[in-house]
């Protein structure tokens, strides 16, 4: 009797894997290759469009019905607002606090920031915050949302540039935007760090950006674009997501600069990301 020889389990894993890796490296292929029913130019208008109608649909009692978020934090902030107003009206700038830890400086307790009628770029911002949530019958909490809505495209612009389709790009928008963790935030009044959170995938992004080739001119617009929204960022004055998020630029930065020297990649590219940030 003849023995039918035993396959080698190694050999056996190894066809097996191949043929599932081939598999779908075929679906892929076939997706990328397949034509889009929307045209490319129109792709990522419609994808933030979406965004923004979801968040609109979402927030639809609070942003045209009159309903509000009674959030502890808002509240706690009315007893000190008389403070702040009080020193406005005889138009001097109070240097020391009273209301928090049994007092502390204007500057250091974050609750007074002084005249800033010089930062242009605030006054600019302002406009654009009031323009976006003038329709709105509650605007002291539309311009929160707005900034969902800005964490979200932030999101989607990364994924654009990492992934690049806009399909998984818009998944990730509305994922952040619509995370159970993101959601409490207006909630609970934790409104800042929406704003500084906000900032942070356009930041990567940028940074992204900056390792590209380009020349000069679209070195110094995102640059500039950086450095905007940096100072928005800063400008939230939440601390400690300010500091969360230079802190995963950081790691973004060694993370790239170990790939470069791992896969021996000229290190010109990294250097030129990094002086762009530092620059901005």
């Amino acid at each position: 009797m003849s023995k039918t020889p035993a396959k080698e389990p190694g050999k056996s894993k190894s066809n097996k894997s191949s043929s599932v890796l081939s598999s779908k490296k075929s679906v892929r292929k076939a997706l990328g290759e397949e034509p889009s029913l929307i045209p490319e130019k129109y792709q990522d208008l419609l994808a933030l469009g979406l965004l923004a109608l979801l968040l609109i649909i979402f927030y639809w009692p609070v942003l045209f019905e009159g309903k509000i978020f009674f959030a502890a934090d808002n509240t706690a902030s009315f007893s000190t607002k008389t403070f702040v107003s009080d020193a406005a009206k005889t138009g001097t700038f109070p240097l020391w606090f009273p209301y928090i830890f049994s007092g502390m400086p204007s500057y250091g307790s974050l609750m007074a920031g002084g005249d800033r009628s010089f930062d242009f770029l605030n006054q600019l911002w302002r406009i654009v915050i009031n323009a976006v949530t003038f329709v709105s019958k509650n605007p002291s909490t539309a311009w929160i949302i707005f900034y969902y809505f800005l964490f979200g495209a932030g999101l989607y612009a990364l994924l654009r540039v990492k992934v690049g389709s806009p399909f998984h790009a818009l998944v990730g928008g509305i994922a952040g935007s619509f995370a159970t963790l993101s959601l409490v935030w207006i909630t609970v009044g934790h409104n800042t760090k929406i704003v500084a959170v906000a900032m942070i995938p356009f930041a990567l992004m940028l940074a992204e950006r900056l390792r590209q080739k380009q020349g000069w001119k679209s070195f110094l617009l995102n640059v500039g674009l950086l450095a905007v929204l940096l100072n928005i960022q800063v400008r939230s004055t939440h601390v400690q997501m300010i500091y969360y998020s230079f802190m995963a630029i950081g790691i973004y930065f060694l993370f790239e600069l170990v790939s470069a020297l791992l896969k021996k990649e000229p290190i010109q590219i990294w250097a030129r990301s990094v002086g762009g940030f530092a620059i901005a």
